[in-house]
């Protein structure tokens, strides 16, 4: 039995990733969906154990997969569409056992625009509660900053509004 895990459309809305779990499994298969045909794309990622996250224009998309290696780590790497896989490049990687990175960007100013910032949240599954918070420049390949380190609580930023980042905390809450 198989069954569609998760479905995120791209932001321009021509093309939708999915991914299929067969008999109930956490390894997926993600595939893409040509909206105006309703046809398959041809592109496929095997044991994929993540989420997507387009970019703002739809070239590509960033995903949280486990490393390669016996530290039980996710890293964030960049797929860009119309690659293959084994091209993907590593945008970041923890040096930690059992942490997971995972990539996000927000809107600006309540629109779909991109906001001004990629960001990165660190946390270890034994403690969802606490983060660390990474950004850099939108379109940089500059190595990401620390912003946040809580050992306390979590911090996740969810708008940004005239120039300035709106965040929720657990911190002190």
């Amino acid at each position: 039995k198989t069954a569609i895990a998760s479905v995120s459309p791209s932001p321009d809305g021509k093309t939708i990733a999915y991914t299929l779990s067969a008999s109930g499994s956490d390894e997926t298969t993600l595939k893409f969906m040509d909206v105006a045909s309703g046809g398959d794309t041809g592109i496929t990622l095997e044991k994929f154990r993540a989420d997507v996250s387009w970019e703002s224009d739809s070239k590509g998309f960033h995903y949280s997969p486990y490393k390669n290696d016996a530290s039980n780590s996710r890293e964030v790497r960049h797929h860009k569409i119309g690659t293959p896989a084994a091209e993907d490049t590593t945008v970041f990687s923890p040096d930690t056992p059992e942490t997971d990175a995972h990539y996000f960007w927000l809107t600006k100013d309540s629109t779909d625009t991109a906001g001004d910032y990629e960001w990165i949240s660190i946390t270890k599954p034994a403690d969802p509660d606490k983060n660390v918070l990474l950004m850099r420049k939108s379109g940089s390949t500059d190595e990401f900053s620390p912003v946040f380190s809580l050992e306390n609580g979590d911090l996740y930023p969810f708008e940004e509004i005239g120039g300035k980042i709106y965040a929720t905390t657990s911190h002190n809450a």
